[in-house]
């Protein structure tokens, strides 16, 4: 068993003056591996409180499920979104995800089902592809059902990350 527990982040702001956010947010995680199973661990303290906790198996050397839980305590109402997910390397190019999540907060009820495609182009540049299908229930039984179509592109070296990402929406509902 491995395991490894860091401080993710500090954020801190030191001139509190009017103009400027007044934040500071701590976020400590960690994982733990065993064998084919992977667990993790994060929460974030300050302006903004959560907790994340996820588990994940390794079906082979090319395919993983994962699943996880979300907790927002940083406003009045709580909310909660769990994910529960798939992930398989096709090839050393193509990678193929699918997930359902669901988000709860309040009197909203948000569930999604996410499949997305990312191709690697070469060592620095990657494309990819999600469609989405969202079911929303809002307060006073008003419904609305939406699907995404998003393309993005990135570039990744050791000095430079550049993402961009495009979406096309369409909801359907009262």
């Amino acid at each position: 068993m491995t395991g490894t527990w860091r401080i993710s982040t500090q954020k801190l702001t030191l001139d509190k003056s009017e103009n400027l956010d007044n934040s500071y947010i701590t976020t400590l995680g960690g994982e733990i591996k065993k064998e084919k199973w992977k667990f993790n661990v994060e929460g974030k303290a300050g302006n903004s409180n959560e907790i994340n906790l996820g588990a994940g198996y390794q079906l082979n050397e090319k395919s993983e499920i994962y699943t996880s839980v979300k907790g927002d305590y940083s406003k009045d109402e709580v909310s909660t979104e769990t994910t529960v997910g798939t992930e398989t390397k096709v090839n050393k190019n193509l990678k193929i995800s699918g997930e359902y999540r669901e988000d709860n907060t309040g009197n909203e009820e948000k569930k999604d089902n996410i499949l997305k495609f990312d191709y690697l182009l070469s060592d620095n540049w990657n494309i990819s592809f999600d469609y989405t299908r969202s079911k929303i229930d809002l307060e006073k039984e008003n419904n609305l059902e939406r699907n995404i179509i998003g393309l993005g592109a990135g570039y990744r070296s050791d000095k430079l990350r550049f993402n961009n990402s495009i979406e096309y929406r369409k909801d359907k509902g009262k």
